[in-house]
């Protein structure tokens, strides 16, 4: 492919700029590609103080985003894959993912303390349902309040003492070169991750077939597969970002291992499954950890739906 413009859509936090830029660069090693960026504002972005569960609807930092693709004003939209609902527009392709970046949840603690050294009561600032369960299931003394902004802001809040510790994506954290600020990282056992965490995912018209077919230049297969058998247990499951849940899949060997855990929203309850099984039948071995999560987490799932 000769000479191409390619204008890339993306949220305008330091974060997405940096994933904007991530991409560009493996386009540019695969092709002549000339690249602009657009940025875009999300309601997201806009209602950036009012909790995501009390904001209507779904996709709060992708739709805004995508809608510029459809419009044909950009060509391809950059998401952080893990705030892509899992039901995306019929006129919107997943094209590419690139290599998964840590899945892992990080503390960062403003007197740079561990997490089991952070005092009684300490105030941990996080506005996800997963991750506040999470936390309480391994310190219910802590007080868990809501914190947003993107993660600039959200280091800054911390930094003026309106959190003793924030929980972040220690993917962010390190595509900023901010990782030596975790004090802690959580394993998948003790904070399973939300579905695709750490996964930058590109998103391009259905029927733009030339720059899809460039973007599918960069597509990394192994993540590719795990973020759809994550996103296949989120859909079977359902209930977006009001259920406390992560899913973790992992390619290895020609076998696919996942992780589920559901967790009520005090952190009380806990319903975890891990299945594996060859890739070839991968989809049934997401199948099979959602209908189990379904299945015991019941409980859970009805209070969460009664109480939302």
């Amino acid at each position: 492919m000769k000479d191409v413009r390619v204008v890339i859509a993306t949220r305008g936090s330091k974060l997405s700029l940096v994933q904007a830029d991530v991409v560009a660069d493996a386009l540019q090693k695969h092709s002549n590609a000339k690249i602009e960026l657009k940025v875009v504002k999300t309601r997201g972005d806009i209602f950036g103080n009012i909790p995501l569960q009390e904001l209507e609807g779904k996709g709060f930092f992708a739709k805004e985003v995508d809608q510029v693709v459809m419009r044909e004003e950009a060509d391809i939209a950059v998401h952080s894959l893990k705030d892509v609902p899992s039901d995306v527009p019929k006129r919107i392709a997943l094209a590419a993912v690139l290599p998964r970046a840590s899945p892992l949840d990080a503390l960062v603690s403003r007197s740079r303390e561990k997490f089991e050294d952070l005092p009684k009561a300490a105030v941990i600032g996080t506005s996800s349902s997963r991750r506040k369960a999470a936390l309480l299931r391994l310190r219910p003394d802590l007080s868990i309040e809501p914190i947003r902004g993107n993660l600039d802001t959200r280091l800054k809040k911390l930094t003026n003492g309106l959190y003793d510790a924030i929980v972040v994506a220690e993917a962010g954290l390190k595509r900023m070169g901010l990782e030596e600020r975790a004090t802690s990282v959580f394993t998948i056992d003790e904070m399973t991750p939300s579905p695709c965490q750490g996964i930058i995912g590109v998103h391009v018209k259905v029927d733009n077939r030339k720059i899809i077919e460039l973007v599918e230049r960069i597509n990394d297969e192994k993540t590719l597969l795990e973020a759809l058998m994550e996103r296949e247990v989120l859909k079977i499951v359902g209930g977006g970002c009001r259920v406390p849940m992560g899913v973790f899949a992992r390619a290895l060997d020609n076998m696919l291992d996942i992780v589920c855990a559901l967790y009520s929203p005090d952190g009380s309850r806990h319903v975890y499954v891990k299945e594996g099984g060859p890739i070839e039948r991968a989809l049934e071995t997401a199948r099979r950890a959602a209908k189990y999560i379904q299945r015991e987490g019941e409980p859970i799932l009805s209070s969460i739906r009664v109480t939302g």
